[in-house]
């Protein structure tokens, strides 16, 4: 950390607020709800058909059952692996073991 003393190096200035704010409401526009909301209206149900390639009626099926999970007796879940090529070297990893 001895680089934070030299000089040129600006302080570090505390935030003012001890409380983050809070919107139970969820009206508010920079609230994290409305922001997400926003970024994902512009997938439309065409737009993630013609990206993807699937079929809008088996895309339907797929939301229809994934929706039908928010229940305790069926839980569904949505898994995110990191491939190796997503690691920092991975393409040299890849490449080494062809």
């Amino acid at each position: 950390m001895n680089w934070v003393t030299k000089p040129g190096v600006p302080k570090f200035k505390y935030p003012t607020v001890h409380e983050p704010k809070k919107d139970m409401t969820l009206q508010d526009p920079n609230c994290v709800f409305q922001i997400m909301k926003r970024h994902y209206s512009r997938y439309t149900l065409d737009k993630v058909s013609s990206v993807t390639g699937i079929d809008k009626e088996v895309l339907e099926k797929v939301y229809q059952v994934y929706t039908s999970t928010g229940k305790r007796e069926r839980v569904g879940t949505i898994l995110y692996a990191l491939g190796e090529t997503q690691h920092t070297f991975g393409s040299q990893n890849c490449a080494r073991w062809l």
